[in-house]
């Protein structure tokens, strides 16, 4: 039975039909019945020797006696070499049966008539055989299948023992070696490490080495030498396994990769042409595994230590870059769009859209500059995961011609004070931010006088006027405070968190003491002075416009008192400067 297909262990005591054999209930009635067929065996053998006596009793009782004798033990005899021949002839024929089938009489079975156990012990024999023999069948279909898919693979498969050498060779294989059966053994001394390229071997059996340890299933990809003289790349995926024998080998499926090399070499040289053309004109490069939450790669141009460091948490790291880095009024804006956390990944995939910022960040030097930073999200299909490459653009020099023409649109072109527009977003922006708390003032400052000066002198010399009438007013102030001009001899001044009246009336005293001049002309004499308005938030105001109308009704007050004065709004005293 060691050369039929099926393992011998399928005959051994552990087989579910020795057990039903003995738990069968025919199996007792055949024992019945064996031990029924005996007892009347033995019965008839008694028996005839009594009969003789009875019948040659009258020939004298010594002949009787020895001729009974004589024919008891022929009985005896004779009925135990039948009972003996009965239960041996099944047996012999049970194994003459089983003989046949090992050297190919799959017809053969066994007689399954004979008496007691025997009987179905040769039925079940019968039964065993007729498995064994469907098992045959199966394989001897399944073989054609697997010795064509064998030798019609895209690649080639091997077989190998931990020495690597070549047990079974493929014609699948020996297509890609392009070479004969001969070859095999004459070129390659039927060894598979003289297929593999000289400049990939150590490589690959070091990789073999390290992956037989953590699972018995590897993929290898390495170069092999073709009988031609040239070489192709080739992927092999690999299993190790035990043989019939117990001797372990490898069984390896082996595919030419060369095309798919080609089209990865291109796709790194692609991707490292990206890269470059991204390192020229970025100031920082990171590529992330959002998924995991890692650090891929990064490139920081300007020489500065690395923020984000291979394999190290994405989200730590972004946290320090953006206390260390960061300007921190940009921090806010900076975390919504660049810390994990703040990341809708299930929504992330190749429709997401890009994040941008401008921000500042802080240089080696300490200064800050202007940057745009973009978040491209990308989806790999192959793992699933969702990547991101997040590049740094140095924006700074545009930032600042922007912010120069913004300012200069908020700005008056004669004083360089804040215009109308600007003063009022920059009021009520304040107010917003500080959620409306603190004590507030604003001074509305008018010039006396101002119209003679311009009829009497010029717009030109009026301009003048104008200007250092600023800077006196920007003297008073300190360069926390905000002025404005706002119309063509009217001035605003912002105060945050100034209230106390002892401190308005010396700021206002000073005002107006700075702006008494006199302006001589041809014969004439023309004064300057101003007269100034104050209002108090939130007493006299609680909204830009507000605040203004008391400053202006104030103010008015002033020049209704003479001018060269300021007035408060909340109580309109009068102060009087001489």
């Amino acid at each position: 039975m060691s050369n039929s297909p099926i393992s011998s262990s399928r005959i051994d005591s552990k087989d579910e039909s020795w057990l039903l054999l003995l738990s069968d209930p025919s199996a007792e009635k055949a024992k019945m019945r064996s031990k029924l067929v005996f007892f009347s065996c033995c019965t008839l053998m008694t028996m005839i020797p009594a009969i003789a006596a009875l019948v040659l009793y009258p020939l004298g009782q010594v002949f009787a006696a020895l001729i009974s004798l004589i024919l008891a033990g022929a009985g005896i005899a004779g009925g135990f070499c039948l009972y003996v021949n009965r239960m041996l002839r099944p047996t012999h024929h049970i194994a003459t049966a089983i003989e046949r089938f090992r050297r190919g009489d799959s017809a053969v079975r066994c007689p399954e008539k004979a008496p007691g156990l025997l009987g179905l012990l040769g039925e079940r024999v019968n039964l065993f055989l007729s498995q064994i023999q469907e098992g045959r069948k199966g394989l001897m279909r399944v073989a054609p299948h697997i010795d064509i898919i064998a030798h019609n693979l895209p690649g080639g498969l091997l077989c190998c023992a931990e020495d690597f050498e070549l047990r079974f060779v493929s014609d699948g294989m020996l297509r890609l070696l392009r070479c004969s059966r001969e070859e095999i053994t004459g070129r390659y001394g039927n060894n598979w490490k003289n297929i593999v390229h000289p400049d990939d071997f150590a490589f690959t059996v070091a990789h073999l080495d390290e992956q037989r340890k953590i699972q018995p299933e590897y993929r290898l990809s390495y170069r092999i030498q073709r009988a031609d003289g040239s070489s192709c790349w080739v992927m092999e995926s690999s299993r190790l396994t035990v043989n019939a024998d117990g001797v372990p080998e490898y069984v390896c499926i082996i595919i030419d990769d060369t095309e798919q090399k080609i089209i990865e070499n291109r796709r790194i040289a692609v991707e490292r042409q990206y890269r470059r053309a991204l390192q020229s004109v970025c100031e920082m490069l990171i590529q992330v595994d959002l998924t995991n939450d890692l650090v891929l790669s990064e490139y920081v141009r300007w020489g500065a230590s690395s923020r984000f460091p291979r394999g190290e948490n994405y989200s730590q790291c972004c946290v320090e870059f953006m206390q260390e880095c960061v300007h921190p009024d940009d921090r806010g804006t900076f975390s919504a769009a660049f810390c994990r956390k703040n990341l809708h990944l299930q929504n992330m995939d190749e429709d997401a859209p890009v994040t941008y910022l401008e921000y500042r960040i802080k240089e080696p030097s300490g200064n800050y500059h202007w940057v745009a930073g973009t978040l491209v999200p990308l989806e790999d299909e192959a793992t699933h995961t969702i990547t991101a490459i997040s590049y740094v653009v140095d924006i700074d020099e545009r930032r600042r011609r922007e912010d120069a023409v913004i300012d200069k649109s908020r700005r008056d072109g004669l004083t360089g004070l804040l215009n109308r527009n600007a003063m009022f977003e920059l009021i009520a922006s304040t107010l917003e931010g500080l959620g409306h708390k603190g004590r507030h003032s604003l001074f509305m400052i008018d010039l006396d006088n101002f119209k003679a000066i311009n009829d009497n002198f010029g717009h030109v010399f009026g301009d003048a006027v104008l200007r250092e009438v600023a800077d006196g007013i920007r003297s008073v102030f300190r360069p926390t405070d905000a002025l404005a001009r706002i119309g063509g001899d009217e001035f605003l001044v912002f105060l945050e968190n100034v209230d106390k009246p002892d401190v308005l009336a010396r700021k206002a005293g000073e005002v107006v003491s700075t702006l008494h001049k006199s302006y001589i002309g041809p014969g004439q004499n023309f004064p300057l002075s101003c007269s100034v308005g104050i209002s108090v938030y939130p007493d006299d105001g609680r909204t830009v416009i507000d605040l203004f109308k008391s400053a202006d009704a104030a103010m008015y007050a002033s020049k209704q008192h003479g001018k060269d004065r300021y007035s408060f709004r909340e109580t309109c005293s009068l102060f009087l400067f001489f």
